[in-house]
């Protein structure tokens, strides 16, 4: 009777009539202070849920989710305290997230759903698919990772190459790199660290001598014949000797992270500093690696002396193209940053490093450089802001 009276009184004030309206009852009877006791203890729906989540095995699944997030954590989180993604991983653990759990089931399950979905993991194929459960987690959640990569990265490249004015992150960090590059050169030249020809004017240096990653260069061969003369050869320098190693550096130790090219990669960009080759006509000379056995190439794999006095340049393109930016940059002794839109040539990565002559309209170190229009890349070379 008094389950009856209390239906009727719920259905009364939904339908909007007075009580006494639905049927002739009594009232139901006020709460047994014993009710007052249970007022905390679980439902059967909430038991019924309870029950559900143990037999499907859902605190692996929940176990197996929150490693991978944390894994995730330490390969994509940067800048974070040490030890951050270990405390997450406990704090997750430790948290009551089950009754959360709960309180959105109970909120879309009804006692009838409950019951059909606890007669099935409590049967045999029930059991089966709980064994498997962990492992169908894991590959959907790696194949969903994947696949959010492929696309994330084809949208990002889509979007990065349909804006004119997006500009990478890395993209400035590259221009400020190579105006850092800038100043420890005129650094360097001016302390004459490098003076081969020994007549008090310092000369250029490369990554590895800059960031004290090797000795400085200190062979020395005298120039032949006269300047107008056809077989006129610069005065160059190579490692057939060395000097002493920059203590301290100009540049910190990491610039000198170079490959066997010569290429140094950070931030997401390529970096390659040039120097005149001891050609007559000269062109551009790079140093090439690793840090125990410095060497040079390109040209005559020798440094023309006068030239490196008051001549050198450097690039920053894009280790991918599309993923890290797509924009080249260049700078100079003169200080001034240029860029390309990088359209034409596509340099990137060592598989496509950049000319020594891009940005230049001309072949050789002492041509005009192509500011506002055509470099030898085929692409138009603008200031970079």
């Amino acid at each position: 009777m008094a389950r009856a009276a209390l239906w009727t009184l719920s259905a009364s004030l939904l339908l909007g009539l007075p009580p006494a309206a639905a049927q002739d009852v009594p009232p139901a009877p006020a709460p047994a202070p014993a009710a007052e006791a249970r007022e905390d203890a679980p439902s059967d729906r909430e038991r019924k849920i309870r029950h559900l989540l143990e037999i499907q095995g859902i605190r692996h699944v929940r176990r197996l989710v929150i490693e991978r997030m944390t894994e995730g954590m330490k390969a994509s989180v940067k800048g974070m305290p040490k030890g951050y993604a270990e405390r997450f991983l406990r704090l997750m653990e430790e948290s009551d997230f089950e009754s959360r759990m709960v309180a959105i089931l109970e909120r879309h399950l009804n006692n009838e759903t409950l019951d059909a979905a606890i007669a099935f993991y409590d049967s045999e194929e029930g059991r089966k698919m709980v064994r498997a459960l962990p492992e169908i987690m894991k590959e959907n959640m790696d194949e969903g990772l994947r696949l959010g990569r492929e696309l994330g990265m084809r949208a990002f490249e889509e979007a990065a190459a349909a804006d004119p004015d997006w500009v990478s992150p890395n993209e400035g960090f590259a221009v400020a790199t190579l105006r850092y590059f800038v100043r420890c050169q005129e650094q360097l030249q001016a302390t004459g660290s490098i003076d081969t020809d020994s007549d008090g004017t310092g000369e250029f240096g490369t990554l590895l001598k800059l960031s004290g990653s090797a000795p400085v260069r200190n062979g020395f061969r005298p120039g032949a014949g006269k300047y107008q003369s056809t077989d006129f050869r610069w005065a160059t320098s190579d490692y057939s000797k060395t000097g002493r190693t920059l203590n301290p550096p100009i540049l910190a130790e990491k610039y000198g992270a170079v490959d066997e090219n010569g290429i140094l990669i950070m931030s997401g960009y390529c970096f390659r500093i040039f120097l005149p080759d001891g050609a007559g006509r000269s062109g551009f000379v790079h140093e090439t690696g690793p840090r125990a056995k410095p060497g040079l190439a390109g040209g005559t794999s020798t440094v023309g002396v006068d030239h490196s006095e008051v001549i050198w340049c450097a690039y920053a393109w894009p280790e991918k193209l599309g993923a890290n930016g797509k924009r080249v940059f260049w700078v100079s002794n003169a200080g001034d940053a240029v860029r390309s839109e990088n359209a034409r040539a596509r340099w990137e990565g060592t598989s496509n490093p950049v000319s020594p002559d891009a940005a230049y309209r001309d072949a050789g170190c002492t041509a005009q450089i192509a500011v506002g229009t055509v470099g030898r890349d085929g692409d138009v070379w603008r200031i970079a802001e």
